[in-house]
């Protein structure tokens, strides 16, 4: 069976498994990290996206450190699962790593975490720029530290529930779309068969 997406191409079985592991990925990691934030996770095609999962945010447009460290695990999570469980990415993932970086980024120059103190910015034509060389090159620096402690973060949770994520997987493959209630339903399950 093939599967017509938004732009019309044609969407094999291997390439809706895929999505679905990618996907199933990012929905573990929010179970285990923010079960109340997740709200639906699904692989039907919108756009250039090949499938999503939604998050509803609380009201507070102000968040703590961890919660946003945590959306940045949640974003790189996707591509965890494709290396853990296929052997290698497959997806275009730059996506998630670009919201990854900007959560990071947010830490560092919006609120002066990971030792870096607000020095002011410059903008340009690649957008708002420290003022100093030497801060910035010290920002990529720790960025690039930030992505790695995270992506092994990632990559831990999802090892750590292996058999979750191939359990949604399969579900987003029989199904197209989970619900929150879906989702908590099958992380419950796993969870009682490991205490099992």
């Amino acid at each position: 069976i093939a599967f017509r997406s938004l732009e019309g191409k044609i969407r094999d079985k291997d390439e809706q498994w895929k999505t679905a592991v990618h996907e199933a990925g990012h929905a573990v990691a929010a179970l285990v990290l923010a079960p109340e934030s997740l709200s639906t996770a699904t692989i039907i095609p919108q756009g250039r996206v090949r499938g999503h999962v939604r998050f509803v945010r609380g009201e507070s447009i102000t968040e703590s450190i961890d919660v946003v460290e945590d959306n940045a695990v949640i974003a790189l999570s996707g591509s965890a699962a494709e290396e853990i469980i296929l052997g290698k990415r497959y997806t275009s993932s730059m996506d998630d790593f670009t919201k990854a970086r900007r959560n990071i980024f947010f830490l560092l120059w919006g609120i002066g975490a990971y030792g870096i103190e607000f020095a002011g910015f410059a903008s340009s034509q690649h957008g708002e720029q420290p003022l100093s060389t030497t801060l910035a090159e010290k920002g990529e620096l720790i960025c690039s530290e930030k992505l790695k402690e995270f992506y092994n973060e990632s990559t831990n949770i999802i090892s750590e529930n292996k058999d979750l994520v191939e359990l949604i997987a399969h579900s987003l493959v029989e199904k197209s779309t989970l619900s929150k209630d879906d989702l908590l339903s099958l992380y419950k399950m796993k969870e009682e068969q490991k205490g099992a």
